[in-house]
């Protein structure tokens, strides 16, 4: 008779599992750090004349495309949210995910950076096609955002 054995002596089992834990770990976005609420009104105005309504929900006004191919509600390019493990599908279609999304990604540029200003000139240089320099781009955002 030959012993029981139990499903967790698979041979299988700890290389998937360890590749399970390894993909999670790295490839899973980060929680972004709490954006200035200036940042993502003013990325939402300029890009796609969107807002938040009165219970903080975004309200997606000019969905379309970018001319470079960017897309959600603050305009990001896919191979940018790729890079970073974000759906550009779901970023183009759900603007809670998009805001998420952004925010996760603005938070690396401000610890790369130093400011939000900077962060967010350093989102229009990647996603910038025929735009006016990053430096008025985010003139431009803190101005729709209130700043």
């Amino acid at each position: 008779m030959t012993p029981r054995t139990r499903w967790t002596d698979a041979p299988w089992l700890r290389p998937a599992l360890l590749i399970a834990v390894i993909l999670a770990t790295t490839t899973a976005p980060c929680r972004g750090a709490d954006v200035p609420a200036w940042v993502l009104r003013g990325m939402m105005a300029v890009e796609t004349s969107s807002r938040f309504d009165a219970t903080g929900a975004p309200v997606y006004v000019n969905q379309r495309r970018g001319l470079a191919g960017e897309v959600g509600i603050t305009q990001a390019m896919p191979r940018t949210l790729r890079t970073y493990g974000f759906s550009p599908s779901l970023f183009e279609q759900d603007p809670q995910y998009a805001l998420a999304a952004t925010s996760v990604i603005l938070t690396k540029y401000r610890d790369s950076t130093g400011s939000w200003w900077q962060a967010v000139a350093k989102w229009r240089q990647f996603t910038a096609y025929r735009s006016p320099p990053a430096q008025d781009y985010a003139l431009r955002v803190s101005r729709a955002g209130g700043e």
